[in-house]
């Protein structure tokens, strides 16, 4: 079992990039609580696959999502990319 924080660094609607210090592998499953600040409610991610690991950060792709969780991670994406 991994347990740890770290700081999101990037986000899509399909995963995010978490810099940390917790040491995690290739593969494993992961259960995601990010916070927001504009948000007191944490969205949580039932299962997030890691697809590339390197010292003091890893990648994730959203694999078990509900789909009102992934509306606020939409939204949230919007919010923090810019439009042109």
């Amino acid at each position: 079992m991994v347990a740890g924080d770290g700081e999101l660094c990037d986000m899509s609607s399909g995963g995010c990039r978490v810099a940390s210090k917790v040491g995690v592998s290739v593969g494993i499953e992961l259960e995601l609580c990010i916070f927001s600040d504009d948000d007191p409610n944490p969205l949580m991610v039932d299962g997030a696959t890691v697809r590339w690991a390197r010292l003091g950060e890893f990648g994730v792709a959203f694999t078990n999502i509900r789909p009102p969780v992934q509306r606020r991670v939409n939204d949230l994406c919007r919010r923090l990319i810019p439009l042109k």
